[in-house]
């Protein structure tokens, strides 16, 4: 019988853990992680209003993605900066990278909003109104009363910085 000896150089492969293949971009992973929230609200098995609840979670995600991580890559870009992350990306990169992933991540949701939610909504008497000047008197009294009561006050006020 022979005798097999293995030495561990021989079982296990050098890696270099400075390998830009081995890393996932920050930005696209947290992307990814959104395009999973907007998965819940294009699932047939989803309830209707819980799948509008995923369209609102998904917007006010990609709202907050552009205003602190794209915000901070397009200073970065202005600033001259082009270190590469350890995915190996520059911040200019990352910004074409973000760019293709959100108008492909809009256009499924604008998709599903439009070709499927509301009319599935309004099959159950749930519309989306888009033009108030169709609304009765005591409808936009209402309304308007809501929207005082209920929504002026938690509305937060963003900056806007040029």
């Amino acid at each position: 019988m022979t005798d097999i000896r293995w030495s561990v150089e021989e079982v296990v492969p050098e890696i270099d853990l400075r390998d830009p293949a081995l890393f996932t971009n920050r930005e696209l992973s947290w992307l990814e992680f959104n395009r999973r929230v907007l998965h819940e609200a294009v699932d047939p098995r989803t309830p209707l209003l819980e799948q509008l609840k995923f369209i609102g979670i998904c917007s006010s995600n990609l709202d907050e993605f552009f205003q602190v991580r794209v915000a901070g890559l397009r200073q970065q870009v202005a600033a001259g900066y082009t270190e590469r992350t350890a995915d190996g990306m520059t911040p200019s990169q990352q910004l074409e990278a973000i760019s293709c992933v959100v108008h492909d991540l809009q256009r499924e949701q604008l998709e599903h909003l439009q070709d499927r939610l509301l009319p599935a909504l309004a099959t159950r008497g749930v519309r989306l109104i888009t033009d108030v000047s169709k609304l009765s008197s005591r409808e936009r009294s209402h309304m308007d009363q809501y929207f005082r009561q209920k929504v002026f006050p938690v509305l937060t006020p963003l900056a806007v910085d040029p």
